[in-house]
């Protein structure tokens, strides 16, 4: 798996990083990516897989985020 993406906080684009992102958990076909916000929202890590995107969202508004993909 190779991770190529990028990371939004949803509906705020002027959200900053305080940590991260990085990875934890490293498979070979999965990771969690980990990271903080300077204020509590949901953020997205969108990755490439081929030609297409997915995209993978935390589950609750937060600083601090772990999203498995």
């Amino acid at each position: 798996m190779v991770l190529l993406g990028s990371f939004c906080a949803h509906a705020q684009e002027d959200a900053q990083f305080t940590a991260g992102p990085y990875l934890l958990d490293v498979t070979a076909d999965s990771a969690v990516v980990a990271f903080s916000l300077d204020r509590p929202l949901i953020a997205r890590v969108r990755i490439a897989d081929g030609p297409a995107w997915r995209e993978f969202a935390s589950s609750q508004p937060t600083t601090f985020h772990f999203v498995q993909v």
